[in-house]
């Protein structure tokens, strides 16, 4: 070869090399596995003894079995699935490491327990008393808060992310208050409203942090602290809503009700996507990580799989994973465990912990949730979630955290463009009769004669147009059109020239 080689043209300036495309999913190599039948097998019919046999010994050891005398148990993991809390009907209360099995507290608190959570970044542990209050206690047993606001509780709630304790009243009342600061967020009354009946369920939304309610009349209802009002609410089933949850993406809601009918619901249209009988009335549900559904009923629990996925609600009936018995007894609350191939119930006689392969997701973020952090990363990590704790008012059906807004301009604009809408929607909703009593209102101090002043001021009304209305019809359509032109400009290319 000469001295001179030829240029690669790649290499030449003003020439930008195509970089090679990254698969993100190299970052994730872990895959969650599943539990698979050969032959004729059918999955749900391996009992939870054929798998302990063929498990290794740290996970046969996670397999637990605990016979307890206080009641039903309600059950209740923390959000790395490193802490398990057990809050026996009786008042009987227990906080364990249950991977390694160590205990981290216990006492009795001898009263009638209906729900407890744990507080994931706080060393305390709230607890609804029957016909009482919420109460926050610490691993001693001391009771440090008692929150008289919450008072009847029936469900209770946590929201990591906000510090917000949350509660549903035997009343109607919905209540959100700060465990940092102790402050009272919000308070309303769920069924001052006609149409709503009691609420039965009380669960949230992992991906939005909105409350959803299930009430006795076949109603779910969507709330949050910064507004007194559902922000959407539709009917799901014709009999009383018995337990609902929602799944991790926050796209889909489980219904299960009195009349023994499952329903899942699609959170993006608010309407019932699909829907069929259960064989026993289902008292307890709840959604893994990777899509499977739990269905407690009576001493019966059922793992479905492939329900968000399938078209028709008969595909749903014949798509059971697994199924476990306990014979005399009753479950009372059944929930997955994060990041574990673990499913837990609390039943009148103590706890169970299942073995449900794929349960769990195989990847997890440290900067949200590590199940390995050692105490001191814990530590830190609290100290982190307390200064990048999450208004309140941030709380909406679209989640705006992690939302950027590019041009100052533009969120203007579009605060604008909501507020002249909501003024819109408030005139339009003004009926006439509304509209004569607000003059009446207006004209209640006049002299003799207001009732035929009264009568000539509302044919005179009738006869003028509503100048309001006119110039905010004429803002909102400037903004939108001005709103339109932009989109316009940004989705223009300079190839648009050759067309």
């Amino acid at each position: 070869m000469g001295k001179h080689q030829a240029k690669d043209p790649r290499k030449q300036k003003g020439i930008k090399q195509e970089r090679p495309k990254i698969d993100m999913n190299l970052m994730l190599p872990e895959d969650y596995g599943a539990l698979e039948a050969e032959g004729l097998e059918k999955t749900y019919k391996f009992k939870q003894t054929d798998i302990a046999e063929h498990v290794d010994v740290q996970t046969n050891a996670k397999m637990l079995d605990l016979e307890l005398d206080f009641g039903s148990y309600h059950l209740d993991y923390s959000y790395d699935g490193r802490l398990l809390l057990l809050g026996g009907e009786k008042g009987h209360i227990s906080l364990m490491e249950w991977q390694d099995a160590k205990l981290s507290a216990e006492f009795h608190i001898y009263k009638r327990i209906v729900d407890c959570r744990v507080l994931d970044n706080t060393p305390l542990i709230a607890a609804a008393v029957a016909n009482e209050y919420t109460c926050l206690y610490d691993y001693d047993g001391l009771e440090i808060h008692r929150l008289k606001h919450h008072k009847k509780p029936k469900n209770i709630e946590y929201l990591p992310w906000h510090y917000l304790m949350c509660s549903s009243c035997i009343d109607g009342n919905l209540a959100w208050q700060d465990v940092s600061t102790g402050e009272l967020v919000a308070k309303w009354s769920a069924t001052k409203h006609a149409g709503r009946g009691k609420i039965n369920c009380f669960r949230q939304n992992p991906k939005t942090a909105v409350m959803c309610a299930g009430h006795t009349n076949g109603i779910v209802s969507l709330w949050a602290p910064g507004s007194s009002n559902p922000l959407v609410q539709y009917r799901a089933h014709k009999s009383s809503i018995v337990d609902l949850c929602v799944s991790h993406d926050g796209k889909y809601l489980v219904t299960v009700s009195s009349n023994r009918e499952v329903a899942v619901s699609d959170l993006r249209k608010f309407e019932v996507m699909d829907s069929w009988k259960h064989h026993r009335p289902v008292t307890s549900v709840d959604i893994s990580q990777t899509g499977l559904l739990a269905l407690a009923a009576r001493h019966t629990l059922e793992v479905k799989q492939n329900v968000f996925t399938t078209s028709s609600a008969r595909d749903c009936g014949h798509s059971t994973y697994m199924s476990h018995q306990i014979p005399g007894n009753i479950i009372s609350g059944a929930r997955f465990c994060p990041y574990e191939d673990f499913l837990g119930i609390g039943h009148n006689s103590g706890f169970q912990s299942l073995a449900i392969p794929g349960a769990g997701q195989a990847n997890f973020d440290g900067y949200v949730a590590n199940p390995f952090a050692t105490k001191k990363l814990r530590k830190e990590m609290e100290v982190k979630k307390l200064l990048e704790k999450i208004p309140a008012d941030m709380i909406g059906l679209e989640s705006m955290v992690g939302m950027i807004h590019s041009d100052e301009r533009q969120m203007k604009r579009h605060e604008e463009l909501m507020r002249l809408q909501n003024t819109l929607n408030v005139i339009s909703k003004e009926t006439e009769e509304d509209k004569e009593k607000r003059v009446r209102r207006q004209n209640k101090r006049k002299g003799r004669g207001r009732q035929t002043q009264l009568k000539k001021l509302i044919r005179k009304k009738a006869l003028v147009r509503d100048t309001t209305r006119e110039r905010l019809e004429y803002e909102l359509q400037k903004l939108e059109k001005q709103e339109r032109k932009e989109k316009d400009e940004a989705n223009t290319s300079i190839f648009d020239r050759f067309k």
